[in-house]
């Protein structure tokens, strides 16, 4: 809450001292930005989570300080369980030096693989996927990093974070705190092809903690290293991707009751293939090959999605999803899942 004011705040005096605090000036540099998505989903199995929901409600404002600078401040309105509580997710100022280089600081979306980096609101699958959840749950890291552009089909960016996602489930337990970690990756663009490598090095925090009989443990700090290579080729109209995620991390499930005391061998492979026929229609079709122990087995799982979107407008998204899991040594657990959604950006 303190946090939420202080941004307030920051925009507030943002605005007040800008050259564009006057009338017609104001409008120019003061977006507000925003999107509404509801949606009716049905899972198999008590899960909890089926019928009608506000999925998403963010409402945020987007001030363009001075020529160079860019401040974003993005709330959802209905986080939390239930969806009824306000959280703040995008914070961050941008800002550009030269025509080659950008600095992000703040809370952010990961700059990694595409599921992790790119918003919820414009993602291919509609939610993000197994990896994600598990090890950049919410998929905002803070800190920040720079984009160096070497020439046009070339950048690196490089940043310093804290070591866990902001809604990581271990990162506000007692006795814990987030470490640094550092991001590097290499993106290369070209017509129709994009290729990019990277990572995510740094340790995950130790952890006082309770046994599942209620006993008081202490979790030792352990490696955290999540590397990815992505591949996307266009022909239109169709888009193929590629991800492969590799890497050693202590899985966070069970939060302060945790599940798992020192890390693993993590393995993903993604995979999207990406129909628009015309602009208004979009198929596309996703896999997930995610391991999160690669020397243990019963804990590997396959997900297969098929989503439809239909854009009314520009703005305006229709989508339906359908998906199915199959657990560990092709284990069938009544948990497939359909969505049906609709979503509106302003």
């Amino acid at each position: 809450m303190l946090g939420q004011r202080l941004l307030g705040l920051l925009i507030g005096l943002v605005v007040l001292h800008s050259p564009a605090y006057s009338g017609e000036g104001l409008d120019e540099r003061v977006q507000v930005i925003g999107v509404f998505r509801t949606q009716w989903s049905d899972q198999q199995g008590a899960q909890g989570s089926d019928g009608f929901s506000v999925r998403l409600a963010f409402l945020g404002v987007r001030v363009q300080a001075d020529a160079q600078t860019t401040v974003t401040v993005l709330t959802d309105l209905a986080a939390g369980e239930g969806g009824r509580a306000s959280e703040l997710i995008d914070a961050y100022v941008t800002w550009r030096p030269n025509a080659n280089t950008v600095v992000f600081a703040g809370q952010m979306l990961a700059p990694l693989f595409y599921d992790v980096r790119r918003s919820i609101v414009v993602l291919d699958t509609l939610e993000r996927g197994n990896t994600t959840r598990t090890f950049f749950s919410g998929a905002y890291l803070r800190g920040g990093y720079v984009a160096y552009r070497l020439n046009p089909h070339n950048t690196l960016e490089a940043g310093v974070w804290n070591s866990l996602a902001y809604r990581d489930p271990q990162l506000d337990a007692r006795g814990g705190q987030a470490a640094t970690a550092g991001t590097l990756s290499w993106r290369y663009n070209r017509a129709n092809t994009q290729l990019a490598l990277g990572g995510l090095v740094g340790r995950r925090p130790r952890l006082h903690a309770r046994d599942p009989q209620g006993n008081p443990l202490v979790v030792p700090d352990s490696d955290r290293r999540i590397f990815y290579a992505e591949l996307e080729q266009r022909v239109v109209p169709l888009t193929l991707r590629a991800s492969y995620i590799w890497g050693r991390d202590r899985n966070p499930v069970g939060g302060t009751t945790p599940r798992f005391l020192t890390a693993s061998d993590l393995q993903t492979v993604f995979v999207y293939a990406i129909y628009e026929p015309t602009p208004r229609h979009q198929l596309v079709l996703a896999l997930e090959d995610f391991d999160p122990d690669t020397r243990r087995g019963g804990d590997r799982l396959h997900t297969l999605s098929l989503s439809y979107h239909y854009f009314v407008q520009e703005r305006i998204r229709l989508s339906l999803r359908y998906e199915q899991n199959t657990e560990a040594r092709g284990a069938r657990v009544a948990n497939d899942r359909v969505i049906l959604a609709a979503q509106y950006r302003f």
